[in-house]
């Protein structure tokens, strides 16, 4: 549990420590930790059936650091395990030559996460952020051609380039992105800690009406967002930390019981988002999903709005557009707590109902300290 003092009990930096600290569901490091502990797992069964190559694939997992989190960033590499890990869940039967045969193409490059950063193709560093923003597409590339067709299964309506596609992002955009991740590490520092371990990959999406921003569990350690985000800094720190808290949950899920067991989205209770007036209806894993960024994204408005009049933010962006995003985040937030919260018995896990519980507390402090202010 973070260390909060009774006076700052409410107070928007106590909350942003509780949503960054508290155990189990804000420590990044626990949460982390679980899912580097599974898929490090997952990798060394597999490479046993590998004949000959076993001790050069161990070698480098079994370190801390860049090494341990090769098999987290590596969308490619974590995806050919969660999809031998699905089949055997499906089959009901455990072959573990199988997830043998998917992770082998992988054996070569697991050198470079032994020494520290390990190269994927197409991809350059963004400046001070940590992070890796796709410049060249290059499909001819196996590797990267794998990555496009995760994400076009994943996060396309027809798993087709038609719509929209991921694109090179130009250096005016990497420099938004950058100016965007800068927003976050100079205001919301404690969130940035949260989520950074979360994700690593970073592309650009331009094509017919493309979402904002996006992220999924099926394409991992990997965030997207439109072209049209990218043309503003405090929009691209919105999207950043909305996919890097959905990123978040996406390995949460991994380490904690936090949906049901036999949870099944085309069965599952659906909640309509008030705001969206009946024209949607999102199952019980969405609706949580949305609730968790929305209590963290009320919590990075509100920490905006409370900034000095002199502050660097106010020669961008008014006092007013950011209190107005501070108060609809918040009631958004209470609106899918308030249909989440009953539905929580009987469809999320044991953690699931503390999770929920516990974001509600959060939500309830913040609401009382914007009421009070």
């Amino acid at each position: 549990m973070a260390v909060v003092g009774p006076e700052e009990v409410g107070s928007i930096s106590s909350l942003r420590r509780r949503l960054a600290g508290d155990e189990p569901y804000g420590s990044a490091g626990r949460i982390r930790n679980r899912a580097h502990a599974t898929y490090q797992f997952l990798a060394q069964i597999g490479a046993e059936r590998i004949p000959g190559r076993v001790g050069e694939f161990l070698g480098p997992l079994s370190v801390e650091g860049a090494a341990a989190g090769r098999v987290l960033h590596d969308t490619v590499l974590r995806r050919r395990i969660d999809q031998a890990r699905l089949t055997m869940a499906r089959s009901r039967t455990v072959d573990w030559d199988e997830l043998g045969r998917r992770i082998e193409p992988f054996v070569d490059t697991f050198a470079y996460g032994a020494a520290g950063a390990f190269p994927r193709p197409g991809f350059a560093p963004l400046a001070d952020t940590g992070l890796e923003i796709l410049v060249d597409p290059d499909f001819r590339d196996p590797w990267l051609n794998e990555f496009h067709e995760i994400f076009l299964a994943g996060l396309t309506p027809d798993g087709t380039p038609e719509h929209y596609d991921i694109v090179g992002m130009t250096p005016a955009e990497a420099e938004t992105a950058a100016a965007g991740w800068g927003i976050l590490q100079e205001y919301v520092p404690e969130l940035v800690e949260s989520i950074r371990p979360h994700f690593s990959l970073l592309a650009a999406v331009d094509g017919e009406r493309p979402f904002f921003s996006a992220s999924t569990k099926d394409v991992p350690s990997a965030v997207f967002v439109s072209r049209g985000c990218l043309t503003d800094p405090l929009r691209a720190a919105e999207a950043l930390l909305h996919e890097g808290v959905h990123s978040k949950l996406y390995d949460m899920y991994v380490g904690f019981s936090i949906l049901g067991a036999g949870y099944d989205k085309d069965t599952i209770a659906h909640v309509e988002p008030a705001w969206h007036e009946g024209r949607e209806s999102w199952p019980f894993d969405r609706a949580l999903a949305a609730y968790h960024v929305y209590v963290h994204l009320a919590v990075f408005y509100s920490t905006l709005a409370a900034l000095p009049d002199g502050s660097a933010l106010w020669r961008d962006y008014t006092r007013g557009q950011v209190e107005e995003s501070a108060r609809s985040c918040g009631e958004r937030a209470r609106l899918l707590g308030a249909d989440l919260l009953p539905l929580g018995e009987a469809h999320a896990g044991g953690s699931g109902v503390a999770f929920l519980r516990w974001l509600d507390s959060v939500l309830t402090d913040h609401l009382k300290a914007r009421s009070a202010a």
